[in-house]
């Protein structure tokens, strides 16, 4: 979502609906997406309410701010592993808070766990297909992950023979003599 749709500096998209169809929408709509996504996804989702502000960005102020602005934080550090801003706004007297979620390159878990949403179903992704997952993320080819505890006596000559044999065969290297 954040790769895919503009935060609106206007404050006139607000609606999740808004933002699937115009690409573009305010902390609101983000909220709302992520909610819809998470339950559809058999995923515990919670909004934390009283931030201060209803569906149509009116401020209506928040109670227990300053201990939101602590808890808040950490809450979402602990369960998706990621560091949020928090600033505390006030308008006419009345508290809100304002959440700054950064757009992540890396994939972001949810309390340990990489879940992938296909079809109709949540899978969560483990073994290769954790593996797979995570490599495409990070735009990272197997070829370029070191194995561990390999070393040169690990390595088959034969091996180099076949590939050189299939680089030359396919037109990818010349024959050096």
């Amino acid at each position: 979502l954040a790769n895919n749709i503009r935060y609106d500096f206007t404050y006139e998209k607000k609606k999740a609906i808004i933002g699937l169809t115009e690409g573009k929408m305010v902390c609101t709509g983000y909220t709302q997406l992520f909610y819809l996504f998470g339950k559809k996804a058999g995923i515990d989702v919670e909004v934390i309410g009283g931030v201060g502000t209803n569906d149509d960005g009116t401020v209506i102020g928040v109670k227990g701010s300053k201990k939101l602005m602590e808890d808040i934080p950490i809450k979402v550090r602990d369960v998706l592993g990621i560091i949020v801003d928090v600033n505390l706004l006030t308008e006419e007297g009345k508290d809100y808070i304002e959440i700054c979620v950064n757009p992540n390159t890396y994939p972001v878990n949810y309390r340990g766990e990489y879940h992938y949403r296909s079809g109709s179903t949540k899978q969560l992704l483990k073994g290769q297909a954790l593996n797979q997952f995570l490599l495409k993320k990070t735009g990272i080819t197997w070829d370029s992950v070191p194995i561990q505890g390999a070393a040169i006596k690990d390595l088959r000559n034969d091996s180099f023979d076949i590939f050189r044999e299939q680089a030359v065969l396919q037109g990818r290297r010349s024959i050096r003599k």
